[in-house]
């Protein structure tokens, strides 16, 4: 036999009996269900470039919110309520067009979070999540997030209109010999608030060790692959590199390492997500992570928030509860800013809010960590209050200004 047609066989065969490569377990991966009953598997890329797990979604709640179970009076004291002056009719079904502020109907969660996406309009989706729980969506006012085409790379890459989508089911990343060849970059980013790990996206985008680096070193632009990269240490107007190799270059007037960056985000799946103002950023040092791999399965299936609400009134309640009179799982997010650090914490890694003023709270986390955040509705006086589900059907309603503090499970 010809030495070139036995060395042909041989590789035939090893190919075979060899595990396909597995991907990376970051990345988000999906079975696409298509309307013509096909179905197109691999890592998934969202229309506004969510690509981990870590990944935030971003749309509006079409469900009514818990507004329902509060009283005439109760709903005319609501923070914001932008038509407390104009003698609107309170009666439920006309509560709904229009009258309330926009902001009660958004929806935060991670791709991890999610079971399945159920497409069911040009803008509207539902979804189903671990917990079980459903919710129908809509696309925010100029979001990327539902409507548009995703992109599939599996053993081809293939970008899918949102109208020709049946369905996308998630599932652990699976293993195929597929044209992904990189991989996410991991790091512990030094902030004025202390340090940050997780999978990290630089300048918002740049989220793998394929993509480069650029700043101007001297009169010359360069670039340079993250995979190269061991630390950024903020200097001057410009950032210190350091490189694998022990090498160190400065960097200068680019975007990646100036204050037109448009943030670092640093994601994990308890901790949830951090953006990073260059003003707030100090240094990143890049590394493995030390525990298991991300992946789809890192994210617990989630349980009701429970709470114990201690009010002004000297009333303690204890019980599942609705936060913001919206927020009901422990997959679902605070968002806080400090210093320049815009938080997003799922309620299951937050043990305690303590209420400070109209503009801030305490959170305090369940590392033990304490932040001071303010400048969103969850932390401020524009929150809606707390629903605590007590038995036998009954329920009490505590408005923000009259909580002292929320201890959570």
């Amino acid at each position: 036999m010809n030495i070139h047609l036995k060395l042909f066989l041989f590789v035939t065969w090893l190919v075979c009996i060899l595990p396909a490569r597995a991907q990376d377990q970051s990345f988000i991966y999906a079975d696409v269900v298509l309307k013509n009953k096909t179905t197109v598997t691999g890592v998934i890329r969202w229309s506004g470039g969510q690509i981990l797990w870590t990944d935030v979604l971003q749309v509006s709640k079409k469900d009514p919110l818990a507004l329902k179970y509060l009283k005439k009076y109760q709903l005319e004291k609501l923070p914001g309520n932008k038509e407390e002056k104009e003698g609107i009719d309170w009666e439920f079904m006309n509560l709904w067009k229009d009258k309330l502020p926009e902001r009660r109907s958004e929806a935060l969660c991670r791709f991890g979070d999610i079971v399945s996406i159920h497409v069911t309009g040009n803008r509207d989706a539902q979804i189903f999540y671990k917990s079980g729980s459903k919710l129908r969506v809509t696309a925010n006012p100029g979001n990327a997030d539902l409507g548009k085409s995703i992109t599939v790379y599996g053993f081809k890459t293939e970008k899918i209109p949102w109208s020709n989508i049946s369905r996308i089911n998630f599932r652990e990343t699976g293993e195929g010999v597929l044209s992904w060849k990189t991989e996410p970059l991991y790091g512990t980013v030094q902030t004025r608030n202390g340090p940050v790990s997780g999978l990290i996206r630089w300048d918002k985008t740049k989220f793998s060790t394929s993509a480069a680096l650029y700043g101007k070193n001297g009169e010359r632009t360069i670039g340079m692959k993250f995979a190269q990269i061991k630390k950024i240490s903020k200097r001057d107007k410009g950032a210190n590199i350091t490189l694998h190799s022990g090498k160190q270059v400065f960097l200068r007037d680019s975007r990646d390492v100036s204050t037109l960056n448009r943030g670092i985000i640093i994601a994990d799946p308890s901790g949830g997500q951090v953006t990073v103002e260059w003003q707030a950023f100090q240094s990143v040092v890049f590394h493995n992570r030390q525990e298991e791999p991300i992946s789809y399965s890192s994210f617990e299936t989630p349980r009701r928030i429970y709470a114990q609400a201690f009010g002004s009134d000297n009333r303690i309640l204890k019980g599942n509860c609705t936060f913001d009179m919206d927020e009901e799982w422990n997959f679902e997010m605070l968002e806080g800013t400090s210093n320049r650090i815009h938080y997003k914490i799922p309620f299951r890694n937050i043990a305690a809010i303590i209420p400070q003023n109209e503009k801030q709270s305490i959170v305090i986390l369940k590392d033990q960590r304490s932040l001071t955040l303010s400048n969103e509705n969850d932390v401020s006086g524009l929150n809606w209050g707390l629903i605590v589900w007590l038995k036998n059907s009954r329920y009490e309603y505590l408005p923000w200004e009259k909580i002292d503090k929320i201890q959570f499970r």
